[in-house]
Parts: C-alpha cells; sequence; structure tokens
C-alpha cells in the first residue's frame, strides 16, 4: 500500500506541466490563434482535474486505512464544513 501512495504523490509532478503550460500561454497567448489559446485553457482545466483526483484519492485512503482525520476539534472550520459534517454521519 505504501508503494501505492508513493507512485500516487509522484504523480503530482503533474503540477510542474500546469507551470510549464501557464507560462507557454502567457508568454505565446498574445500572439496565438484562438484555437491554440482554448486547447491550452482547457489543457490547464484537466491537469487541475487531475491534480485535484489524485489529492481526493490520497486522503479518502489515508482516512480509510491509517488513520481518521479528527474534524471534531478543528479550529477555524467554515460553517458549510460543520453542515457537511453534521449531516454525514450515520444515524445510530
Amino acid at each position: 500500500m505504501l508503494l501505492f501512495y508513493l507512485g500516487l504523490g509522484l504523480s503530482l509532478i503533474v503540477l510542474i506541466k500546469f507551470c510549464q503550460k501557464t507560462i507557454s500561454l502567457a508568454i505565446y497567448g498574445p500572439i496565438s490563434t484562438s484555437s491554440d489559446v482554448i486547447t491550452n485553457i482547457l489543457s490547464l482545466i484537466d491537469l487541475s482535474l487531475i491534480v485535484n483526483l489524485l489529492l481526493i484519492v490520497m486522503f479518502t485512503g489515508y482516512e480509510n486505512f491509517v488513520s481518521s482525520f479528527d474534524l471534531d476539534n478543528r479550529v477555524g472550520q467554515t460553517g458549510w464544513g460543520r453542515l457537511i459534517l453534521v449531516t454525514s454521519r450515520p444515524s445510530s
């Protein structure tokens, strides 16, 4: 299981590609065609969704298999966070 999470952590190197595409879009965006700009923007959205999915899988796996997060004693928790925590608890 450790190798699985190490592999997921290493796959977050996708962030480097995100930074490269952002810089490329900032430099060459004004002189590119509109279809190239749209393609680059969609690839940035795709990369951000991939990274978010990886983080969700890593945190969920950690909570399920290693240790649960102590969310009852969080400082600075937002109101909607409390609402989700209260409504997601199983009834006994």
